[in-house]
């Protein structure tokens, strides 16, 4: 007997990807990467609204997911991951405060005091003095409230009907990401996941907490801790004569807590190998503060590491 056909579902059949105020972007049908709506003035500028990218941050996981594909009208949603909705291609004319938002924090309309996670506001100067956010004027009322300053923060411009409201800060990440992706189904899934995506201009050995440090012959025996916490850094950058074909990834050095290269030969593969890299980049200067990309700084790339010193670099979350 023929197993029985399963009646097409109008919600994934139409692909619903903009409803209140949120949208999905990219992607296909009910996956792709996350935008939010806002009015305030911030965000949108001189229209009535702005569209925002959201970061994938600490804020962001599969029970935010799940609320972005409730707004939608979809019953289940998790985090998407595709190196086109992750990330965007650098965009010079791209600003701090015209980038992504983040540290979404969401509530159910009826009850709009509870938050369903994270903390949606700092009320008070303490709370302001702890963020790294840019700050502003902050007004109430038209009257210039006595706390002045507090981070770029804004809402998401769900109607009052929206099962949810959504608030949201500045967000921690650059133009280029890592950004939020949704994929949203009204029945179960039934296909896995999609794998975490790393960025395509740098990448990272050791230096998270997840992976732990760098080979171990970068540093100084067992006493030395810098390889079991901290990592290196590799770059994608523009041919360099004598390279083969296309762009090449190479070693990044900076001046702060070096790792020294070996130069003793090694039979153990898990160790460093200077000889597997033909280029090396030096960062030499550039605006450090509103760099979007370390591409974006002006760098040079030798044959060689004429210091023998390798940049050292830890990477996680701070919540």
């Amino acid at each position: 007997m023929a197993p029985k056909a399963v009646p097409a579902d109008p919600l994934i059949d139409t692909a619903i990807r903009n409803d209140n105020g949120i949208r999905i972007v990219g992607g296909s049908g009910a996956a792709g990467r996350l935008e939010v709506s806002s009015k305030d003035s911030w965000v949108a500028g001189d229209k009535p609204v702005g569209w925002r990218p959201v970061c994938d941050d600490a804020y962001f996981d599969n029970t935010m997911a799940q609320v972005m594909c409730k707004l939608l009208g979809y019953t289940y949603g998790r985090q998407f991951f595709s190196p086109t909705v992750t990330y965007r291609a650098p965009d010079p004319n791209a600003t701090r405060t015209g980038g992504p938002v983040g540290s979404m924090t969401c509530f159910p309309q009826r009850a709009a005091g509870r938050l369903l996670q994270g903390v949606a506001s700092f009320d008070d100067e303490a709370d302001a003095a702890q963020t790294d956010e840019p700050l502003i004027l902050q007004r109430k009322g038209g009257a210039q409230r006595g706390r002045a300053l507090a981070p770029l923060r804004g809402s998401v411009n769900t109607p009052r009907k929206a099962p949810y409201g959504c608030n949201f800060l500045l967000g921690s990440c650059d133009y280029t990401g890592p950004l939020a992706g949704i994929e949203c189904s009204v029945p179960p899934f039934t296909s896995p996941p999609s794998p975490v995506q790393q960025s395509s201009l740098i990448r990272m050995v050791g230096g998270q907490s997840s992976t732990g440090g760098a080979e171990a012959n970068l540093c100084d025996g067992e006493y030395d801790f810098r390889c079991a916490i901290y990592g290196r850094a590799e770059l994608l950058v523009e041919d360099w004569p004598g390279s083969r074909p296309g762009k090449w990834l190479v070693d990044a050095r900076f001046p702060d807590e070096p790792f020294d290269i070996p130069t003793a030969p090694s039979d153990d593969p898990e160790d460093f190998d200077a000889s597997n890299y033909t280029a090396w980049v030096t960062v030499k200067g550039g605006d450090f503060a509103n760099a979007l990309t370390v591409q974006s700084l002006q760098y040079e790339v030798t044959p060689s590491c004429a210091d023998g010193r390798l940049f050292a670099i830890y990477c996680g979350v701070i919540i």
